[in-house]
């Protein structure tokens, strides 16, 4: 049996379905996505439909997760409520209502965290490390998390456009319990899956903890890819390239996180 954990797709269901044939999913398999169906790419509503007709597991991501508060704002404004105070561009709006009831009651009911198996669990994006994983596994910040203080609280920019900060450090960096991580939500390359190994400490023994992050950004010409573990705790990564670039990065990634070469 493997387990398979995909990155975020972004509305990329053709990079979606060539992944999935590439790696040939058996009946045996498991199959785990890390969220983030919605906004910048082609078709999130034609990922979602196929994630949940395929019975994937899958956690709670940011996008997804705002995407639910904006039909429920809708729902209400046009029952006579108030204004819905999410602003979505007309491309958002189309694609939040081509989603059935169901399946915004699906991406509402999502898990924060999965466990995997083999001392692996999935998140969408970061833990704090100054916490263990009991005491976060199923808070909000698990959707967010990117960047940390020095006391290893999670770090919250004001303004959600600013590149990524100079000064902070990046979660994975400080993760020294011993759950072993796999996420998504940042993107620290659009090629390879960013691999954060640590040393977990005194108290635990002289074990290595690993934090990987899988989100090669599809929707911006990078990559949609897939950690594959299989039962005796190793892994592999397979990948299917962008058709092409969709949407360009967001200007909060700073310049030189994207420069790597093949």
């Amino acid at each position: 049996m493997r387990t398979i954990i995909v990155g975020d797709v972004h509305g990329c269901l053709a990079e979606l379905k060539e992944l999935l044939w590439r790696i040939q999913i058996t009946s045996n398999d498991r199959v785990v996505m890390l969220g983030d169906f919605m906004d910048r790419g082609p078709d999130p509503v034609g990922v979602v439909k196929l994630v949940r007709a395929s019975g994937f597991e899958c956690v709670k991501s940011n996008h997804d997760e705002k995407h639910v508060r904006w039909r429920g704002h809708h729902n209400r404004a046009v029952a006579g409520g108030k204004k819905n105070p999410i602003v979505f561009d007309q491309d958002q709006i189309f694609q939040n209502l081509g989603l059935s009831d169901e399946d915004i009651e699906w991406m509402k009911n999502l898990p924060m965290s999965i466990d995997l198996g083999q001392g692996w669990f999935a998140i969408h994006a970061g833990l704090e490390p100054c916490k263990t994983f009991e005491e976060q596994k199923d808070c909000e910040s698990l959707i967010r998390t990117r960047f940390i203080n020095e006391d290893g609280t999670a770090y919250s920019a004001k303004d959600p456009n600013e590149k990524d900060p100079t000064d902070k450090w990046y979660w994975s960096q400080r993760w020294r319990r011993p759950e072993k991580i796999v996420y998504g939500h940042h993107i620290h390359s659009l090629i390879n899956p960013r691999i954060d190994s640590q040393k977990i400490g005194d108290f635990y023994g002289s074990e290595t903890t690993e934090c990987i992050g899988i989100d090669t950004g599809c929707y911006a010409g990078g990559r949609l890819t897939a950690m594959i573990l299989r039962d005796d705790g190793s892994y592999i990564f397979d990948h299917a390239s962008a058709l092409k670039e969709y949407k360009p990065l967001s200007n909060k990634y700073a310049e030189n996180k994207m420069k790597e070469s093949e």
